[in-house]
């Protein structure tokens, strides 16, 4: 009934959370009614009795925020709520034809629950599926790095749909409980028991079916430069139309700068030991491997552009390594950093030749940090040329 107060409101200007208590009385009353008249007085009594005694010891103890956000609550009471429903048709009138069609009438109200029933069932179905997925690709990539400690960032908890069937309440499905740690949930499926840490840092919910809310709770850029240099690597699970992806975003190792690097750099401290692209689709990924040789000068971060054959820019990648969380200013002398950043490309770009660059800037005020390349001359505002695709 929820569900059709809800469509009912949206469609005659109506605040359905006002008009639910209301209705769900008179509803019981009019069920009440219809059992007394048809012969069976105490069967919505003792249903509605169980479900209370049942109920009672949740909703005197806990919050109902809690109480809204467990619907499981509601899973001792279900037979006496089906019971309450489901006898309908089983009531006997005084008038064989009143009966007959008030059997008619309360089956098909039935099957209109059962429909929207299996509708809502489906959803969750679909939230099985993608957990299943999810889970299974954490656990692969955990059990593949033995007892090694990794970081994984944005993994889902739990899942909901982006617009509520009902007024009130959270019908959201969990795929990993958060009071779980994703080693103990990697155990479970594989066998073994890594050392992860789990972590939120700005998911995105809005390019994905469902709304989520991350497993590991949210950290400071100070917490996450502590963690990444306690870690062996760092993975990024991202939410796409075709399902979850665990994506490695790259490592800090401390100690694993080399003082003698030969290639570019970028304001006497940081220098591009190793760059590559490939390309992938419409996506250009980069792996880049920077060497700390003096504390960074400021809050700076690396720029990724691909520009046409006139020098126009067409996309643009501007955000610290490691998936956002690395930021350079809090980077030590000797640290060596290896990123794995990915650049979207627009899905109407144009035939032609292309170049992909990296440099560094301010954060805030775009200003470039001065770069020399590997010969010493200085290098342009562009940066270093990663690599060169075409276009057909």
């Amino acid at each position: 009934m929820a569900a059709q107060l809800k469509g009912l409101g949206a469609r005659f200007g109506f605040d359905p959370i006002n008009a639910l208590w209301p209705v769900i009385v008179a509803t019981l009353l009019v069920l009440v009614a219809l059992y007394a008249v048809g012969r069976h007085p105490r069967t919505p009594l003792v249903a509605l009795g169980a479900a209370a005694i049942v109920l009672f010891p949740a909703w005197a103890v806990l919050s109902w925020a809690y109480l809204e956000d467990a619907p499981r609550l509601l899973y001792p009471a279900a037979p006496a709520i089906a019971a309450l429903w489901g006898l309908l048709p089983s009531l006997r009138f005084p008038r064989r034809a009143i009966t007959w069609a008030w059997r008619g009438v309360s089956l098909l109200l039935l099957l209109g629950v059962t429909v929207q029933s299996l509708s809502f069932i489906a959803v969750r179905r679909d939230m099985w599926a993608e957990g299943t997925t999810l889970v299974h690709a954490v656990a692969d990539v955990g059990a593949a790095h033995g007892d090694r400690p990794l970081l994984f960032l944005n993994v889902p908890a739990w899942f909901a749909p982006k617009v509520p069937e009902y007024p009130v309440g959270h019908v959201g499905l969990t795929a990993l409980p958060g009071y779980v740690g994703l080693g103990r949930s990697v155990y479970i499926h594989r066998g073994v028991q890594p050392p992860l840490e789990s972590r939120g840092y700005y998911p995105d919910v809005n390019g994905w079916k469902y709304d989520f809310n991350t497993h590991g709770g949210p950290a400071t850029l100070d917490e996450f430069a502590a963690l990444a240099r306690r870690v062996d690597s760092v993975f990024l699970v991202e939410m796409l139309p075709e399902g979850a992806r665990v994506r490695g975003v790259g490592r800090l190792l401390p100690g694993g700068a080399d003082r003698q690097v030969t290639g570019p750099r970028f304001g006497g401290a940081l220098a591009l030991r190793d760059g590559r692209m490939i390309a992938e689709g419409n996506v250009l990924a980069a792996d880049l491997t920077w060497d700390v040789l003096a504390p960074v000068p400021g809050d700076v971060l690396p720029v990724l552009r691909a520009r046409d054959a006139g020098g126009r820019v067409v996309a643009e990648w501007r955000k610290y390594p490691l998936a956002d969380i690395a930021a350079p200013r809090l980077w030590q002398v000797g640290d060596r950093v290896r990123d794995h950043p990915r650049l979207a490309l627009p899905a109407d770009l144009a035939p032609g030749d292309y170049t992909l660059t990296v440099s560094w800037e301010e954060k805030t005020t775009k200003v470039v940090v001065p770069g020399v390349a590997a010969g010493g001359e200085p290098l342009g505002p562009s940066g270093v040329v990663l690599g060169e695709f075409a276009v057909p």
